[in-house]
């Protein structure tokens, strides 16, 4: 017997969305894909097991794909993390309807000093080019997408910080929401193993060697600063965990500060940024968030 999914998980990447995949992945009867399936794909279409264990995608895990051949007849409840869900956020609620999801939240600075630190890797797969600059236009972008919605209280915000300071209060937040419509309901009962698996993983992060810092280029400082202005930052550096819907107005007053084109902002930006791999990563990312700036635009026009 197959099941469409039952929850998402979504973010700026680098704000935590893997941590809280693997906690929910880590409580028996619950499954989250890690990036199992794309952004653009017809989510409506999907079915539970089967289409976790297609093996097309070269970008798929293999580890996911073990869980779940070993304990596919034991999960009840079936998600997946992939964190620029919001570059096409309301054709995936029209296509699965509003499934209960999670949108981690985590400092601006911090996201954009990781975006920066991935992009001058040469070991990383990060794309040279996607510096903090575009942390701050996809901080835009997924603002835009949420005002773009009919309704939002199936979304809760999950801030890092506060998975930073307690992980289990947090998370036990996080599954009773994406586990609401289980029944019997799902027990905050996280495996030993798996607990144990993430600590190692958060160690061996740390313990990687990283680039050395580089001096943020000022029309990156520039943009943080415009982030602070308009109140962007305060909302992405918040610790509260909430359904979206209680902080609309909040969102609103946002946008209504902010640049009104993100594209166009972008652009600007780019165009000043000693970085020339930045302005080739200007086209496939303008191509990625495309759905929303049509639907911002056609509103404005």
């Amino acid at each position: 017997m197959t099941r469409p999914l039952d929850f998402l998980v979504y973010g700026l990447a680098r704000s935590g969305t893997s941590a809280v995949a693997s906690y929910l992945s880590a409580v028996p009867g619950v499954h989250c894909g890690v990036e199992v399936f794309p952004t653009f794909l017809d989510h409506g279409a999907i079915r539970a097991p089967r289409d976790f264990l297609s093996h097309e995608d070269p970008l798929w895990q293999p580890s996911s794909v073990r869980k779940v051949e070993i304990l596919g007849a034991s999960i009840r409840v079936w998600g997946n993390k992939t964190p620029t869900y919001f570059y096409n956020l309301a054709a995936l609620y029209d296509q699965l309807g509003p499934v209960p999801s999670l949108l981690c939240l985590r400092g601006l600075d911090k996201v954009a000093a990781s975006y920066s630190m991935r992009a001058a890797d040469p070991e990383d797969s990060w794309p040279r080019g996607r510096t903090g600059l575009f942390a701050y236009g996809d901080a835009l972008v997924l603002l835009h997408a949420l005002t773009q919605l009919d309704r939002c209280d199936h979304i809760l915000t999950v801030p890092q910080a506060e998975l930073t300071r307690d992980w289990r209060g947090g998370m036990d937040t996080a599954l009773a929401h994406v586990t609401r419509g289980a029944s019997p309901a799902v027990a905050a009962d996280y495996d030993a193993g798996d607990l144990a698996r993430i600590e190692r993983r958060r160690e061996t992060s740390a313990a990687r060697r990283k680039p050395a810092p580089r001096k943020i280029p000022q029309v990156e400082r520039d943009a943080f600063g415009k982030m602070r202005k308009i109140g962007a930052a305060a909302f992405f550096d918040s610790d509260i965990i909430a359904p979206v819907e209680t902080r609309r107005d909040e969102i609103r007053e946002i946008l209504a500060a902010a640049p009104p084109d993100p594209v166009q902002w972008m652009r600007r930006a780019v165009a000043r940024h000693p970085n020339r791999a930045v302005a080739d990563f200007l086209t496939p990312w303008t191509a990625h968030v495309a759905r929303v700036t049509r639907r911002l635009q056609k509103v404005a026009g």
